[in-house]
């Protein structure tokens, strides 16, 4: 059994500056971290936070809290694997929240959305985004230990593309999200 790797990210965008550690525990795929990577890079801005207790059944990849009653989940960020009855579960939970489930594929992102559609009509909360697995290839291949991340270009989640510098090299990374 292999031990856990950490892989640590110093972002930049404009003048703010972080570091995060994704920690690749026992039997989480690297596809999995990188898929938490650019979650959290797509909500840069709204300054989530990693891998925490969300004080529910489930705990979330990335979240963020309401700042006044700081237990109330605003945004729900899940990563890779989810199957449709947790998925359900987190929704109902957290009406309020914002749930984004991030896939390596839109065949994947389409068939958890249709399987969720089929056994309820209450799912305006929740935004599916899909990858390109030849773009998370590419990351896996820029991956190190220690990481830096420039995001260059970069409006919103809608928006579609994001433009990085990445270990040095420059890379747009492209989504779907519905």
């Amino acid at each position: 059994m292999t031990a856990p790797v950490n892989f640590k990210f110093n972002i930049t965008k404009g003048s703010e500056k972080r570091l995060i550690v994704l920690r690749e525990a026992v039997g989480e795929s690297l596809q999995h971290i990188i898929l938490k990577l650019l979650a959290y890079l797509l909500f840069f801005d709204d300054n989530l936070q990693v891998e925490i207790e969300a004080f529910q059944h489930y705990k979330p990849d990335l979240v963020k809290f309401d700042e006044e009653q700081n237990w109330k989940v605003t945004k729900w960020i899940d990563c890779g694997v989810i199957d449709d009855k947790k998925l359900l579960k987190i929704s109902k939970h957290n009406r309020q929240a914002e749930i984004y489930i991030f896939k390596n594929s839109k065949d994947s992102a389409q068939s958890l959305k249709d399987k969720v559609a089929k056994k309820t009509s209450n799912t305006s909360n929740i935004r599916y985004c899909a990858f390109n697995k030849e773009e998370l290839k590419i990351i896996q291949e820029l991956m190190a230990q220690r990481n830096e991340i420039i995001i260059e270009n970069y409006s919103d989640i809608r928006s579609g593309r994001l433009d990085l510098i990445f270990n040095n090299e420059r890379i747009s990374i492209k989504w779907d999200c519905f």
